[in-house]
């Protein structure tokens, strides 16, 4: 069993306009409602490909009530810890004549102790039964900052694998202050890591060195159109994508996580995992929404993903 927390849950709701034109009225050609914030994603794909998982985190309000439907539609198991107020819409504007995505993010509803005791509860249970447990997305209002660093250690209690993709201050804390066995950040969250504007190969793979001092046993990250690269204390790879029409880049770092967490959990060669992941996040490029594959593209493009070991 995988079981997907996302304490950010969302209404993702993508738009396609002809132009995107601020200060004037817009027509929408198409629209998409999904279930939606990291996680979720996460699981959808996971459930595209045949893997049994379960989707938990908070939901609140209408919008809750909406995910939580949304995922029954479309036989994916949840158990949500129900908080006051409203989980957020996250709304993505498609521009069709530049293929410029712009993305409007609501904060989502504000977290009491007593919901927060109510997740780890949780966390604790599903620890027992999941193999993996992955931890995706932004903490909402009034999650203690070392959030994800306390549910880590909640997770590493059991015979139980974190993975975890954040940014910010959580993955600050969650290095500092929990041994995850995977984080996911992207190059970006990496030069806030390092603190420099630019960074290279060789300075990556310097960070994921610290990370790994640090007990962190595997490290991925995204590189965009230029593939991701995959640390381990002993090796280092990167793994090449194929050249593919991109359509939407929204939720292509969650397909990644899918396919990640499908190939450890498969007991994939870490080349068969890291091919399986970058082809998941191409498969997700070629769709008009996050958290969807068609699983003969990810096939295809498995075969065509060029995994190379560089340390």
């Amino acid at each position: 069993m995988i079981t997907t927390i996302t304490l950010n849950t969302a209404l993702d709701t993508t738009y396609y306009l002809s132009h995107v034109k601020f200060g004037c009225t817009n027509r929408v050609n198409k629209s998409f409602v999904e279930p939606g914030g990291k996680g979720v994603n996460v699981a959808k794909i996971l459930h595209i490909l045949g893997q049994e998982i379960t989707v938990s985190g908070y939901a609140a309000g209408y919008n809750g009530k909406k995910i939580k439907h949304l995922l029954s539609s479309k036989n994916i198991p949840h158990h949500f810890v129900e908080v006051e107020g409203e989980s957020r819409v996250c709304l993505t504007l498609m521009d069709e004549s530049s293929n410029e995505e712009t993305e409007i993010l609501e904060t989502g509803p504000v977290i009491s102790p007593q919901d927060w005791d109510e997740i780890c509860v949780y966390v604790e249970e599903i620890s027992k039964t999941s193999k993996y447990v992955v931890l995706s997305g932004s903490l909402p209002v009034n999650c203690p900052e070392d959030g994800y660093a306390q549910l880590i250690n909640i997770i590493n209690k059991y015979d139980s694998r974190a993975i975890l993709d954040t940014s910010g201050a959580p993955l600050k804390q969650a290095i500092n202050n929990s041994s995850p066995f995977l984080i996911k950040p992207n190059e970006h969250e990496i030069k806030e890591l390092l603190g420099k504007e630019k960074v290279t190969k060789e300075d990556i793979i310097e960070a994921c060195q610290f990370l790994h001092s640090k007990g962190i046993k595997n490290i991925c990250i995204s590189l965009g159109k230029d593939g991701a690269m995959f640390s381990t204390k002993e090796k280092v790879y990167h793994a090449i994508p194929p050249q593919i029409e991109v359509i939407n880049t929204i939720g292509c770092g969650d397909a990644m996580v899918a396919g990640l967490v499908k190939g450890f959990y498969d007991n994939l060669t870490i080349s068969e995992t890291l091919s399986l992941a970058v082809a998941c996040g191409s498969a997700n490029a070629l769709q008009p929404f996050a958290g969807l594959v068609k699983v003969n593209d990810v096939e295809r493009l498995k075969e065509e993903v060029v995994v190379n070991h560089i340390r």
